[in-house]
């Protein structure tokens, strides 16, 4: 090998050493860049959801409360100055407001029989009050019984109870599902329920009278909740044991069927409220007289996206422990405490 043959490869060799360099230097630039990126892109999360956090803590504790017990003049009590601080919060008018009351029975084996007669006895009264014409109440009759043949004697236990609670259960409604999810799921596709109403209503003053649900005397087809998104109503106390190590853990049975899911309320908001006059100083309130595991909490924040006026309420009186999950994000500025009713829950 010549000389200039020698200079040739040693330049070569320079250049490939140069590359290299810049090839370093280039990946730790870029290295740095995705660092800083993704640093800053969980500093924005967190700031987002520490926002969120604010902002579902703001919520809950101005517009979301609990009526626990199954005690019913406390209840009462406790409800109707709910509604007198909501209204007197909001600058509205107590005779103005809507009121869509859901009891879930669909698996009434669950609920005791104390919890049961507090539940009917409270819509019945609250119905009663001004002969319930602006008041709209759904129950969902039973669908499970852990005992053959024994639906038809539960679902006459339920129309016997409100029915001695003064209401009247002549009007049917249906709540349908859209397909079955899993083919092995015995859960049926159709929910039959009753549209509850005062025993001195009067048609003609009722504020529901064109509303979708009373005059289809059904839904829009909902979504079936699926057996992996099946919830459990958590334990959150610090020496609590994970849900999944108890039988409280195991969503089977009566559990299974009660859930409607978000999409099931949502669907039976929307069809009460459809065709319904809301009046300048009137609001919303949904009342859920069996919380189960929080599903219709996320129906009124999902309905109330589209409809932030007038302001809405969320109450039930189903007595709980401690958090269901957290609904922060959800909740994160999609509603303003100034555009919401009180939310209890």
């Amino acid at each position: 090998m010549n000389d200039l043959e020698t200079d040739a490869f040693d330049l070569l060799k320079k250049r490939i050493d140069y590359d290299l360099r810049c090839l370093k230097v280039f990946r730790g630039k870029m290295e740095s860049h995705s660092s800083a990126q993704y640093h800053a892109e969980l500093t924005h999360r967190k700031n987002a959801f520490d926002a969120s956090v604010i902002a579902a803590k703001k919520l809950l504790a101005s517009n979301v409360k609990v009526l626990c017990g199954n005690a019913l003049h406390s209840l009462l009590q406790d409800y109707n100055g709910y509604v007198n601080q909501f209204c007197k919060t909001f600058g509205l008018q107590q005779d103005s407001m809507v009121v869509v009351s859901i009891l879930n029975w669909s698996a009434i084996c669950r609920v005791n029989n104390d919890r049961q007669q507090a539940q009917s006895k409270l819509m019945g009264i609250v119905l009663n009050q001004d002969a319930g014409v602006r008041q709209l109440d759904v129950c969902i009759l039973p669908q499970f019984t852990y005992h053959r043949g024994q639906l038809f004697l539960a679902e006459h236990m339920c129309l016997k109870n409100l029915s001695s609670a003064s209401l009247n259960v002549d009007k049917t409604m249906i709540l349908p599902y859209a397909s079955r999810l899993d083919q092995r799921d015995s859960r049926p596709l159709v929910y039959h329920g009753r549209i509850v109403t005062s025993l001195g209503l009067k048609e003609k003053e009722w504020a529901f009278k064109n509303a979708a649900l009373v005059r289809n005397q059904r839904t829009e087809p909902a979504d079936q909740v699926a057996a992996a998104n099946m919830l459990v109503v958590e334990d959150i106390q610090p020496d609590a044991l994970p849900s999944s190590t108890t039988a409280e853990g195991l969503v089977q049975g009566a559990r299974k069927f009660e859930q409607i899911g978000a999409s099931g309320y949502r669907r039976i908001l929307e069809a009460a409220l459809d065709g319904v006059t809301i009046p300048s100083k009137g609001g919303i309130i949904v009342v859920d007289n069996s919380l189960s595991v929080g599903d219709s909490f996320d129906a009124v924040v999902e309905t109330a996206i589209g409809i932030l006026d007038p302001p809405k309420a969320h109450v039930s009186s189903r007595s709980i422990g401690g958090l269901q999950r957290s609904d922060q994000e959800v909740l994160s500025a999609q509603w303003s405490s100034s555009s919401l009713g009180g939310c209890c829950t």
